[in-house]
């Protein structure tokens, strides 16, 4: 839960760098997991495949919701799974908040 109330339903497997994915427009989460283990494909990675506000398993976002906001939301996650820095990646729709993330929490999401 955020500190708001809200859910932010993500999913996570591997261990290592921590990387926070953002799905594109019409997708979910489910966009980052393959037919093999990540474990497999990138051992040293540890990933973080998140629903963005009103898709898969997260509450829909409140009037006036920004980047800069769901940027604070990913603080919450980092915060609840005790990830001091974390990587972002963004795939085509998800670009724009990770770029967000990038320059909202300089030094810890990049």
């Amino acid at each position: 839960k955020l500190r708001d109330g809200r859910l932010l339903a993500y999913h996570e497997e591997g261990s290592g760098v921590p990387i926070i994915a953002l799905h594109g427009m019409g997708s979910s989460r489910l966009t980052w997991l393959g037919a093999a283990p990540l474990t497999e494909l990138c051992p040293g990675a540890r990933l973080i495949a998140v629903d963005r506000p009103g898709y898969g398993g997260s509450s829909p976002p409140p009037f006036g919701y920004s980047y800069s906001d769901f940027a604070r939301d990913l603080e919450d996650l980092a915060d609840a799974l005790h990830l001091p820095s974390f990587c972002v990646a963004g795939h085509s729709s998800g670009g724009p908040y990770a770029l967000a993330a990038a320059a909202v929490l300089p030094g810890r999401g990049g």
